[in-house]
């Protein structure tokens, strides 16, 4: 170390010294000439071929990998460089043409041939070559729009050579339409798994309508008010069209009552069968229009070849149109309310009072003069004894009457002028007491009102009516019963009941029905822990079944008819169960079935019944043969 202090001190005395002589001077060597000899020719020796094969082994695997895509990167530039400057062998899809030649303008239902061209001008062949065409198959006005597609195989291409296909379609749609053909071009070039794509499209313009729709209805109407529509429907196809069928959409608000003819399925579909040409169908379709003032309402109506496979479609259609119309006020409006809902069909029950109302109303801006109501009652179930009215009723006619004779302010009404008429009634019982059962029961009311105004001097006549429907529910009586003795079954064990000992019964379910038929019914009850099913059921016939996991007993009632248990047989089902009472139900008097309850809709009203029946205990008094006493549990 302290050597090495010696050499550093000695450096810094030489470096700083201004004294020459401490400062040894380096004397120049004298230089040498050294012979070498170069060889010929390039020569590796050993050392050198070492220290590449060590250079290699040194170099790292991405160093390998980065040096390899180099020489890639390098030939294809070569490649490609010398491919663009030779010219051939390249495909474009520029190079690529499709001409469509056709009619621009066609008849809608005639066929129209067109021919599609593929030009190749690539140096290279087009191979596995498929033509597509697609085309709307419908009227422009589809809701759903469907397309017809075509395939059609053309095979190879050679370069600078064409191929030529003519395709015969049919179109549709209303005159003016303009449809859209669509062809698309799939290839393959040699030695590439790639598909290219061409497309091309055409449009032609619809000349005339296969179908002409011409419709009739009011462009406007008032809430309440019954419109009529009436379609024409005239075939200009050359040929006959088959499986003809119209649908109408009606929006919501607007119920249908009638139409002539009936329709096919539901009241908005009609099958018009084959349709040749020049041939005409008239359909005229009534119904009530719903809405508030301002509305605008659209109507479409849509025709064509029906849906083999679905009677509700139209698979092409032909021609379709549309027809608005607008909600607004009457001039002088009176307005049925019944039990306050303004509805066009109401449900009422038998024996229940009918209480309505007339709201009615002068809307236009001057006086009306001679104002007069009147409400028309009419029905099978209508109990005219029952009628409560301020107004004047002409028993002949059934007609209630207000007007100035009855009410002065009837004889000048105002702008804006109006009130609130009261009425009520009851109706008929459903069976008659010779046992006859009333079908359709129903009441009918009308409301009109008219009146006079003085408009430039001279008198002109208004009105307005409109009309409302009361159905009346049907009489639907359930009846659950437990029986020993009678019935349609042979029961065992002890009376009164044993504890640990088995005694069967019999429970039978029973609907009795007036006017209207029943559907979609169920009855449903629950077992108690102790009581067993006995999968015992009459008649067997009846859709009845028990859920061991929910101890549930359900019955599916099917339909049940109009005047079951009266004028036609009684809807009944009966089924086994069996008691096991345990100590915990000595000396009580125990359920045999939990509460039962039907739900079933009536048919013609539209309204769900629900009945309740207590649960049935072994006090089973509807047995004739019960003895009071019997129903207590005993050891």
């Amino acid at each position: 170390m302290e050597d090495h202090r010696d050499r550093i001190e000695e450096a810094k005395e030489k470096l700083y010294s201004r004294n020459v002589d401490a400062i040894r001077v380096r004397k120049d060597r004298v230089l040498k000439s050294i012979e070498h000899i170069v060889p010929e020719s390039w020569q590796v020796t050993p050392e050198k071929k070492m220290k590449v094969q060590k250079l290699l082994l040194d170099t790292s695997v991405f160093k390998k990998f980065f040096l390899f895509c180099l020489a890639i990167l390098g030939l294809s530039i070569v490649v490609a460089g010398f491919v663009f400057l030779k010219g051939t062998g390249t495909v474009s899809t520029d190079n690529v043409e499709i001409e469509i030649l056709g009619n621009a303008f066609t008849e809608g239902g005639a066929e129209l041939p067109i021919q599609i061209q593929v030009i190749n001008k690539n140096a290279t062949p087009l191979e596995l070559t498929d033509l597509f065409v697609e085309y709307p198959r419908g009227s422009d006005g589809m809701t759903n729009q469907d397309f017809e597609r075509k395939r059609i195989s053309i095979g190879t291409i050679g370069a600078g050579k064409s191929a030529q296909e003519i395709i015969p379609l049919t179109l549709y749609g209303e005159e003016g339409v303009v449809q859209t053909i669509r062809a698309r071009l799939e290839y393959r070039i040699k030695g590439s798994n790639a598909i290219f794509v061409k497309e091309k499209t055409y449009d032609v313009s619809i000349s005339s309508a296969p179908l002409e729709l011409a419709v009739t209805a009011p462009a406007s109407a008032s809430s309440g008010e019954e419109i009529t529509f009436k379609v024409v429907l005239r075939s200009h196809a050359a040929k006959v069209s088959p499986r003809m069928r119209l649908v109408f959409e009606f929006p919501p608000g607007f119920e249908p009552t009638t139409s002539i003819p009936e329709a096919s399925s539901g009241d908005t579909i009609f099958d018009l069968g084959d349709l040749p040409p020049d041939a005409e169908k008239t359909i005229i379709v009534k119904g009530v229009l719903q809405g508030i003032d301002g509305d605008e309402k659209m109507f479409r109506v849509y025709s064509g070849e029906g849906d083999p496979k679905d009677d509700s479609k139209i698979d092409v259609v032909y021609n379709s149109t549309l027809h608005t119309m607008v909600i607004d006020r009457p001039f002088i409006e009176a307005r049925l309310l019944i039990g306050n809902k303004d509805s066009d069909v109401y449900a009422a029950r038998t024996g229940s009072p009918i209480n309505a109302k007339v709201k009615w109303q002068n809307n236009l801006p001057e006086k009306v003069i001679d104002a007069e109501i009147s409400v028309s009652i009419d029905g099978n179930v209508y109990k005219e004894d029952t009628l409560k009215t301020d107004g004047f009723y002409n028993a002949v006619t059934n007609t209630i009457s207000w007007n100035k004779n009855i009410d002065s302010k009837f004889a000048s009404v105002e702008q804006g002028e109006g009130g609130t008429l009261d009425l009520s009634f009851n109706t008929l019982p459903l069976v008659t007491g010779q046992g006859t059962v009333i079908s359709d029961p129903h009441v009918t009311i009308t409301v009109s009102i008219r009146g006079k105004t003085a408009s430039s001097g001279s008198i002109s006549e208004i009105n307005n009516s409109s009309t409302k429907t009361i159905k009346i529910i049907t009489d639907t009586q359930f009846t659950s019963v437990a029986s020993f003795t009678s019935g349609p079954f042979v029961n065992s064990g002890p009376l009164p009941p044993s504890v640990d000992d088995k005694t069967t019964y019999t429970i039978t379910w029973s609907i009795k029905n007036t006017a209207s038929p029943l559907g979609s019914g169920v009855v449903r009850a629950v077992l108690p822990l102790f009581v067993s099913w006995e999968n015992t059921t009459s008649p067997t016939n009846e859709q009845i079944t028990f859920d061991e996991a929910t101890r549930e007993v359900t019955w599916n009632t099917g339909t049940v008819q109009q005047g079951s248990g009266f004028s036609a047989p009684l809807k009944t089902v009966s089924f086994k169960v069996g008691l096991t009472p345990t100590q915990n139900e000595l000396g009580l008097v125990p359920e045999l079935i939990g509460e039962s309850v039907l739900t079933i809709r009536d048919l013609y009203t539209g309204v769900d019944i629900s009945l309740k029946r207590n649960p049935l205990l072994t006090r089973i008094t509807s047995d004739g043969t019960f003895v009071f006493g019997k129903e207590t549990v005993v050891e």
